[in-house]
């Protein structure tokens, strides 16, 4: 019964913010196939850590964080859908100059429209929590 539950509340939580996930890791990595199955591969990592105890707040910093080590590890060619305007797909190649963190922040802060203390803990957890302990 428990796990039921705990399956229940985290496709919930998950729901909220898997639009806002898709877009980003479809913005790394640019094709649509590969986007598909990051994001799952990202909600079926984090759900182990989830059912552990994660509080559901920090679910989207876990989902975004599993999903940019995972899109570190892929590369796929840009494709240009047909549902793509120019300007779009334009601005994805302009992302590709970037190197795969510099992206990520760019996407996190523009795109997801994340505070940049999330994108820190997002991309550098290490590093933002040193920094958080110093303040």
């Amino acid at each position: 019964m428990k796990y039921s539950r705990n399956c229940t509340r985290y496709i919930k939580a998950g729901e909220k913010i898997e639009k806002k996930l898709y877009q980003f890791i479809f913005l790394q990595l640019g094709n649509q196939e590969a986007a598909s199955k990051i994001l799952t591969q990202a909600f079926v990592e984090c759900y182990r850590v989830y059912k552990r105890g994660l509080r559901e707040e920090l679910l989207e910093r876990e989902l975004f964080r599993t999903a940019f080590a995972l899109c570190s590890n892929v590369y796929c060619g840009r494709e240009k859908s047909a549902n793509d305007s120019a300007r779009a797909f334009e601005q994805r190649m302009r992302l590709e100059e970037f190197p795969p963190e510099k992206r990520a922040a760019i996407i996190l802060k523009l795109v997801c429209r994340l505070e940049a203390s999330d994108v820190a803990m997002i991309l550098a957890p290490e590093h933002a929590a040193a920094k958080k302990c110093d303040e």
